[in-house]
């Protein structure tokens, strides 16, 4: 998994696998989902994130494993 922070596009992405994307949807407002060809999900971006939460902040915390 990898977590990108893009602050001039102001979007957050989260890569769950290294499979190509063959689908992408907009699953709500400011969320895509990305699936591959076996309809997994591979990844999920957000968009607009600094609506939601600091960037900064963001990128200054410790990934944590659950």
């Amino acid at each position: 998994m990898k977590i990108m922070i893009d602050k001039e596009n102001d979007t957050l992405y989260v890569k769950l696998s290294a499979q190509s994307i063959t689908e992408s949807e907009e699953v709500r407002t400011d969320m895509i989902v990305d699936y591959d060809n076996q309809n997994r999900i591979v990844g999920i971006e957000l968009l607009n994130i600094s609506h939601h939460v600091s960037l900064d902040e963001l990128a200054s915390q410790p990934l944590e494993a659950m």
